[in-house]
């Protein structure tokens, strides 16, 4: 990863000697031109135009959602107003600058320059059929180097209750496999809503059946499709208890595509693993929002949350080596994350340029130290928890991921200059490359 840094600091300072002019053509594409004469060079690069295609004003505008999910992106901006100046509403200035939302917003009122949080077509990386299908085609295209789908995330199936008989996959599913402990999760929901975790296949088989297809009066909570993902049942565990590891996968720009990932935290659940009691969330699911409404939570909460750093002495204390296996992690997340890249580069431009987003993305492990990435979250709640060491990993990533994209504001007209530049390798804290269109890096090339 160093030397990736470094490799992106040496392409800036070529594209730093450069006047970048842009260009729209038919399709309103922006085409980069890089030509200061042939005196220039990076000791008088500032006589260039870079400063006059960026974003200059004296205070910028910001509207931020009002969530308890933003508590500390709220409290970055209001702790630096003599840069932002909070909107109240998004109707209020049509001179936004930067927009954090978890919806839609007016796009009547957005101009060109804006920077917003949510990208238009963010449900291929949420909808947890969308994202193995589209990781599974990229797997097919034999363009990713020697990882497999298999090694990255665990068998899924679609189950289409939409449907009025079995698909092709579905009867694939039900003819292949007789047995194993399966996990049952509604494709666009979270915090382990709708989530069944079972091993009678047989009368998962009938249930199915006899719903296809769903009528409104029927099963309130599975009114949605679903996934059918195998368990891990050689689940790696931590004191006998089942965890996972929630990194940070930002988006930081779609066009060019840069992907930064954020080791996180791990979250462990407060009851021992067992296999024989498969309805027990509080023993399979290991999001805040289950385990806070375990009976001993207030006692105990700080046991459901260790930092990345302690997890990396527990696996020295068990002669794993840490580096290697953040490697193998983050090898997987990319893999996951550029299975979404073919829509970034289909329909129109305009969809992708000055958006960003920030994904929850969970890792599990199989008792050989073997990541698996299990789903991409697009609500990622960074509030409070009241658990200290949770407070100080959100402030990092508010922070990081804030001043970046106050620089992607700022060369939005140039955005392949910022990301190419030492000052995005400045910004980005504790985030780590894993993918740089800019840069045509990749961590699994």
């Amino acid at each position: 990863m160093k030397f990736a840094n470094y490799i992106s600091k040496y392409v800036a300072i070529f594209i730093l000697a450069s006047i970048v002019v842009c260009e729209e053509d038919d399709d309103d594409e922006m085409n980069y031109k890089y030509d200061c004469g042939e005196e220039q060079n990076s000791n008088n690069m500032n006589s260039c135009s870079i400063q006059g295609m960026m974003h200059h004003k004296d205070k910028y505008e910001v509207f931020v959602i009002e969530s308890s999910n933003n508590y500390f992106i709220r409290q970055y901006f209001e702790q630096n107003q003599q840069t932002w100046n909070i909107i109240k509403k998004s109707t209020q200035s049509s001179s936004l600058d930067l927009v954090i939302i978890n919806e839609n917003i007016d796009w009547k009122i957005v101009n060109d320059h804006v920077i917003i949080s949510v990208w238009p077509l963010s449900n291929q990386f949420y909808n947890k059929a969308n994202f193995y299908k589209n990781a599974e085609k990229l797997h097919r295209s034999g363009k990713i180097g020697e990882l497999s789908i298999n090694d990255v995330m665990p068998l899924t199936y679609f189950i289409d209750m939409n449907l009025p008989k079995f698909s092709d996959e579905e009867k694939e599913f039900f003819r292949v496999h007789k047995s194993g402990v399966w996990i049952k999760k509604p494709v666009e929901d979270h915090r382990c809503k709708g989530i069944e975790v079972f091993d009678d296949l047989k009368q998962f088989q009938l249930k199915v059946g006899k719903n296809k297809p769903f009528k409104k009066q029927n099963y309130p909570q599975d009114k949605k499709s679903w996934i059918v993902q195998k368990y891990i049942e050689n689940s790696l565990l931590i004191e006998g208890r089942k965890f996972d590891v929630r990194c940070f996968v930002l988006v930081a720009s779609f066009d060019p595509y840069v992907l930064l990932y954020h080791p996180g935290y791990v979250r462990r659940s407060l009851e021992q693993f067992s296999l024989q009691d498969l309805s027990n969330k509080f023993i399979h699911c290991v999001n805040q929002s289950v385990q806070m409404k375990h009976k001993n939570y207030q006692q105990r909460k700080l046991e459901t949350i260790w930092t990345y750093e302690h997890f990396e002495n527990w696996l020295k204390q068990n002669n794993q080596n840490p580096l290697q296996i953040e490697e193998n992690m983050k090898k997987r997340l990319a893999y996951s994350a550029l299975g979404q890249k073919e829509f970034v580069t289909t329909g129109k431009r305009q969809l992708h340029i000055n958006k960003f987003q920030l994904f929850g993305a969970d890792v599990s492990f199989d008792d050989k130290y073997t990541p698996y990435v299990i789903e991409f979250n697009e609500e990622v709640y960074l509030g409070q928890y009241h658990i200290p060491d949770l407070d100080v990993i959100f402030k990092q990533v508010v922070k990081s991921m804030l001043q970046i994209e106050q620089n992607h504001m700022k060369y939005h007209k140039i955005p392949h200059y910022y990301f190419s530049s030492p000052q995005f390798l400045e910004d980005m804290g504790k985030f780590q490359i894993l993918y740089n269109e800019a840069t045509n890096y990749s961590i699994i090339q």
